[in-house]
């Protein structure tokens, strides 16, 4: 869809823009507002976070479409893009509401990062799942990424919760911008909110999810500190941490931890199906 010069004359200064915005928006039907949404922003594409979440989630009886926002967001350059971008943004939600669809998950790239103070999408839970990296290796494209995430973090509703991983060397950089803000801790820190012990890897991986600290889901029901026992397909010991922050994600949603440890068993890995012909529909 392509803009006309009303439109790209109307918003060369950030006020029209966000008046343009307001008016897609209005146009649109207020999409974000039938909508729920968990902002999932990784290092790279192998974790399977994203999926993990929809899948549980979706066996729990919501109906969910993960979105990779590279297709909305890719690495574009120019005002009009920028714009058809933002077009296209809208137009998804629409469709998703159009669906029946109840949240979202946002696996974020940079260029949605940047334009996030405009779109301000009302995220449940944001999760910061960068992990293994030290100060050396961060290259600049990742640099850019956290410096822009601490700026997207400051732009998140307040009633937002924002799961970060205790473990990362990074996740220092954000804490005077999670100052005041409503944070669950994951990783393998004994001071992590939510953590694992006895892990095994053979013959696959297995270990305890222990909550250290209450946690009170969207609802308000109370997830009072517990131990439960978890299994899944898959070998690596890093798939630990992508366990945490998709168990964190979907228990703010309701999702007890019984619930976690029957489903996340049955979860296949990353050819994105669930078992007994039930199916994600993600949008790629």
């Amino acid at each position: 869809m392509k803009l006309s010069d009303h439109e790209l004359q109307w918003i060369e200064n950030t006020s029209g823009l966000r008046e343009w915005i307001d008016i897609k928006n209005r146009r649109h039907d207020y999409p974000s507002e039938k909508l729920r949404f968990i902002g999932v922003l990784e290092a790279n594409e192998k974790t399977v976070t994203a999926q993990m979440m929809a899948y549980m989630l979706e066996s729990s009886g919501f109906s969910v479409d993960i979105k990779n926002t590279t297709e909305l967001f890719y690495n574009t350059t120019g005002e009009e893009n920028h714009l058809f971008m933002l077009e296209e943004y809208f137009e998804y939600l629409q469709e998703q509401v159009k669906k029946k669809k109840d949240i979202i998950i946002f696996q974020m790239n940079t260029d949605f990062i940047k334009a996030y103070p405009l779109l301000q999408t009302p995220f449940d839970v944001f999760i910061h799942t960068m992990l293994g990296m030290d100060s050396i290796s961060i290259g600049e494209e990742l640099k850019e990424k956290i410096e822009s995430s601490k700026v997207l973090i400051n732009h998140l509703p307040k009633e937002s919760i924002i799961a970060v991983n205790m473990d990362d060397c990074i996740c220092t950089d954000f804490l005077e911008v999670l100052k005041d803000r409503m944070v669950i801790t994951y990783g393998l820190s004994a001071k992590a909110t939510v953590t694992a012990s006895s892990i095994e890897t053979t013959p696959f991986l297995k270990f305890y999810c222990c909550i250290q600290r209450g946690i009170t889901t969207k609802n308000g029901i109370e997830i009072e500190p517990l131990e439960f026992p978890v299994e899944i397909k898959l070998a690596e010991k890093n798939n630990v941490y992508s366990v945490l922050a998709a168990a964190t994600g979907v228990m703010v949603f309701g999702v007890p931890p019984d619930g976690i440890t029957s489903e996340i068993f049955l979860f296949s890995g990353e050819d994105r199906r669930i078992e007994n012909e039930k199916k994600i529909y993600i949008s790629y």
